[in-house]
């Protein structure tokens, strides 16, 4: 269940928000605002956030936010205001580059919700941990803390359970403002009931219930719902007539419903919104999903599990498979083995994919010193580079943040782990990566703030591990414990690999595709014609050609590489012949690399030998690809479309920028 949304930034100073045929248009200031959060309008809550936003932030500009699709019920106690405010607080947030964490969303949804005049808690602003998360909350007074739920590890205790809209009415404020009379102290002999019923009495039956699930126990989570229901009727009941809720009740006493489950109570504040239930199977909620949805004038009836074969309450389906409409024919649906066959061939094809990048950029640069002095790492330093919004507009930036969006959004990686130098150079690599200063957001123009928001956007998924390497080798290793063992991709810090032609496939693809068609069985290195001058500077191969493949890419088993060839003889082994690359006599290898897992051994032996070595050699990458070229474990695809450019070296970095001009200035 989820609230789907899209924020844009306006010049004018407006509040724009729509969903379906409700529209509303406010002026950003602190009267017209006020007046909205107070109103009985559908966008109240909405209002209240903003207007929360406004007092503790200075905007220039708008926005507008457009409520795309909802699964979430609306008014039925599944915390609906909640999810509103929180989407309200995210799109300011990202739109605006605020850098609030989750916490800081959830704060300012809260604040707003209570700008609105209602009396909710804190504990509805979890939604902001998204759909599939299930967070357990702790309250002392004002404090609070959150952690995941645990769920039963034994794959044949999974836990059903059902909503359902019980479409009907409830009135939350009513029912908010009458309990909290009883706070913060009691004054009658319901207040102090009250207090014992949400206090202790809840405490312990929250405790139980969380037990329950970690157990698996589905009949002792039923039953512990029936108990609460109880203790709320008998406390918060006599406070408002509208806990009365006459179609909640008669739900939950219905003798066709009672057979299919284990117990059941209201949603969040109650009133006759929300009902759930323990369903004594997966089958029983089937049947369950359609009493409610067609029999008993409930809708939107979902299962939800909780278990270790599913996502801790993770959505299965709202449609009942055929079968079990017929009430007279035997249950015939078989889940669990359908399970298990998924859950085999995805994790399969997990063990396959590549999720995350690697990309050293510790050392000291002292090729390029003294420019290195003050640019480092010199991955930061700037190369040009095209932004593709309305207009195209040319712009300097850092190389590490053109490796970062080609490995993030353009190849879609989940993740990369940038391993710096701790220190200043790992502080200026996160400096990089954060929003501009509310006074340089005011001096950017509008396709330069649309570039710093897009940055955000992926910003998380950037893993920047400080620390202090004895070589590259030793700079690929210290990622290892992170990767756990997945197959990943390292690119070489201070190397761009630029295609030729417009809209061609960047070698990050190229090599990625190559690695899945020969299933994750070999290393595969990206390498590209060069000179014999140029190859003295870099790692090289030679070998065979096993295939064209389809794309027209040439893919060679590699028998020999050299780290910065020098002697004749490694020349003559080197040098490749004209049936592979007729452009040039060598094979350089700039990347990408594409790891399996068998160079975490090698690595990680090299370290433990390198920490008893008196003089601690510096660990490099090249002798133990090396040992794989030996083992027949690694293949190479050469990439002629591709331009690798390097800032590595005063002269290179030079024909680099001059490259890139040229390039831009003909497209």
């Amino acid at each position: 269940m989820a609230i789907h949304a899209r924020a844009t930034r306006l010049v004018q100073s407006n509040l724009v928000l729509k969903y379906m045929d409700k529209h509303l248009t406010l002026p950003l200031d602190r009267e017209a605002l006020q007046r909205g959060a107070r109103g009985e309008s559908f966008w109240c809550y909405a209002i209240g956030v903003a207007l929360v936003m406004i007092n503790r932030y200075k905007f220039t500009g708008g926005i507008e936010i457009e409520i795309l699709k909802s699964t979430l019920p609306i008014c039925k106690g599944l915390s609906s205001s909640a999810a509103v405010c929180v989407v309200v607080a995210r799109a300011f947030n990202r739109i605006y580059l605020l850098s609030l964490s989750t916490q800081g969303e959830m704060e300012i949804a809260y604040s707003g919700e209570r700008a609105c005049g209602s009396l909710c808690g804190t504990m509805d602003q979890a939604v902001a941990f998204g759909p599939g998360s299930a967070v357990v909350m702790h309250f002392d007074g004002d404090s609070q803390h959150s952690e995941s739920l645990k769920v039963c590890g034994d794959s044949e205790k999974c836990i059903y359970l059902v909503y359902a809209d019980l479409k009907s009415s409830k009135d939350t404020k009513t029912i908010l403002q009458e309990l909290q009379r009883a706070y913060p102290f009691p004054q009658t002999d319901k207040h102090i009931a009250l207090h014992a019923a949400l206090g202790e009495e809840n405490k312990k039956i929250c405790e139980a219930a969380l037990a329950a699930i970690h157990n698996g126990d589905a009949k002792q989570l039923g039953e512990l719902m029936i108990q609460a229901q109880e203790l709320f009727d008998n406390a918060a009941m006599p406070m408002t007539n509208a806990l009365k809720s006459p179609k909640l009740h008669t739900i939950l006493k219905d003798t066709d419903i009672q057979a299919l489950v284990f117990g059941g109570k209201g949603v969040g504040s109650q009133g006759d919104g929300t009902v759930q239930f323990v369903a004594r199977s997966l089958q029983h909620a089937y049947q369950l999903v359609h009493i409610l949805n067609h029999e008993k004038k409930c809708c939107d009836a979902t299962i939800i599990s909780i278990g270790k074969n599913t996502q801790p309450l993770s959505l299965i389906t709202r449609r009942v498979p055929n079968e079990l409409l017929d009430a007279a024919s035997p249950i015939r649906y078989e889940f669990q083995p359908h399970v298990e066959e998924h859950q085999n061939e995805s994790r399969v094809k997990d063990e396959k994919k590549v999720k995350r990048v690697v990309i050293p950029v510790a050392g000291l640069g002292t090729r390029l010193y003294p420019i290195s002095a003050n640019i480092r790492p010199k991955s930061m330093l700037p190369i040009l580079d095209v932004t593709n919004g309305p207009t195209t507009t040319q712009v300097l930036k850092p190389l590490l943040l053109y490796l970062l969006e080609d490995c993030l959004v353009r190849c879609d990686f989940e993740q990369v782990i940038v391993v710096a130098t701790p220190g200043e150079e790992e502080q200026r690599v996160n400096e990089m990566l954060m929003a501009p200063s509310e006074h340089m957001q005011s001096k950017l123009k509008p396709e330069q703030l649309e570039y710093a928001f897009s940055i955000q956007q992926w910003r998380d998924r950037v893993h920047v591990v400080g620390h202090d390497t004895n070589g590259f080798g030793h700079a690929v290793q210290l990622s290892l414990s992170e990767l756990q063992g997945e197959s990943f991709m390292l690119l070489l810090g201070d190397v761009m690999l630029y295609p030729k032609i417009t809209k061609s496939p960047s070698a990050i693809n190229v090599v990625k595709n190559v690695f899945l068609e020969f299933e994750a069985k070999y290393c595969v290195l990206g390498v590209y014609p060069v000179s014999k001058a140029e190859a003295e500077n870099y790692g090289c191969v030679n070998g065979k050609v096993m295939l064209t493949g389809s794309d027209g890419y040439k893919v060679l088993s590699v028998d020999v590489m050299v780290e910065k060839p020098k002697t004749q003889q490694e020349m003559n082994d080197l040098h490749v012949d004209k049936s592979i690359c007729e452009d040039a006599e060598y094979l350089a290898v700039l990347g990408p690399y594409l790891f399996t897992n068998n160079i975490a051994s090698k690595l990680n032996g090299a370290v433990s030998h390198s920490a008893f070595s008196k003089n601690r050699p510096e660990i490099q990458l090249t002798p133990y690809i090396k040992e794989l070229v030996d083992e027949k474990k690694v293949i190479a695809v050469l990439l002629s479309h591709i331009q690798p450019l390097d800032v590595g070296l005063p002269l290179e970095y030079c024909k680099t920028l001059r490259y890139l001009m040229d390039s831009h200035l003909t497209q």
